[in-house]
């Protein structure tokens, strides 16, 4: 939101106005960030998306990784420390599908070797498999790397607010692992945030979104999410067309940039 307050007067004796101009994700927000042609790299990557895995994987020397795990279930985890981390992987472990796991590096790599039982560090290039789950450690990427993982995942862990805002330019689903804050007034803004998201909803759409609410909550709370995890993974094409409604609602608003450039112009009439 936009709003302006009266501050003391400056050098020169005049009255400056200072305004707070807030990103968001309706109107009379600032918007968010979007660069000019995102939205079309995405479909790019989306529209290649088995050979853009297999480019990807060679650029990162994935090399213990099959370039048939191209065909498999792509998850990005960027996320915080969870307590419900233990249940989700066993989860994915535990099925049929294959499934690969790209961690960037980041705290939640700590978690992970605890997970794995394993004494020394987790690094870019290891690649650790168990049962069904593949889990492939990555370096910290540019932000156009970044949005290409985004964009080439079929589930998207992110958190905070930068890989939050560009998981949904990716129009994939997501989970976002917001910053907790000890009041736990975090938790009022993640709800607040799924009413907009999900909107409104009946008959099949219904419980794929219950399943992703579920999920949200449940990863933000530290709780197990190994049952809700198989409810989930059926769930997830029609949450990408979810997603990509959603990244087609948020195009139709100015990016931030252009708001910044209107309230100026605005300012000088």
């Amino acid at each position: 939101s936009m709003h302006s307050v009266t501050d003391s007067s400056g050098p020169s004796g005049r009255i400056l106005s200072k305004t707070f101009f807030f990103p968001g994700f309706v109107a009379g927000t600032g918007g968010l960030l979007r660069e000019r042609d995102i939205l079309a790299q995405h479909e790019r990557w989306q529209h290649d998306e088995r050979s853009c895995r297999r480019l990807l994987l060679n650029e990162l020397s994935l090399d213990a990784i099959p370039q048939s795990a191209a065909d498999a279930l792509w998850i990005s985890v960027f996320t915080y420390e969870s307590a419900a981390l233990a249940s989700w992987f066993t989860a994915m472990a535990e099925g049929d599908e294959p499934i690969i796991c790209l961690v960037p590096q980041g705290k939640v790599l700590a978690s992970i070797a605890e997970y794995l039982g394993r004494k020394s560090p987790l690094a870019p290039g290891d690649v650790v498999g168990l049962g069904a789950l593949t889990i492939a450690v990555i370096p910290f990427l540019t932000q156009d790397d970044y949005d290409r993982l985004l964009s080439l995942c079929d589930l998207n862990l992110v958190r905070g607010e930068d890989s939050f805002v560009r998981a949904q330019w990716a129009a994939q689903p997501l989970l976002w692992h917001i910053y907790p804050q000890d009041d736990g007034i975090h938790m009022d803004k993640l709800r607040a945030f799924l009413v907009l998201y999900c909107g409104e909803s009946s008959g099949a759409a219904s419980q794929e979104l219950k399943a992703l609410r579920q999920f949200w909550e449940f990863w933000n709370l530290g709780e197990d999410c190994r049952e809700l995890w198989h409810h989930l993974r059926p769930q997830l094409p029609g949450l990408r067309e979810q997603a990509r409604k959603w990244q087609q609602e948020l195009a139709q608003m100015p990016d931030l940039a252009a708001n910044l450039v209107s309230y100026h112009r605005q300012q000088q009439c």
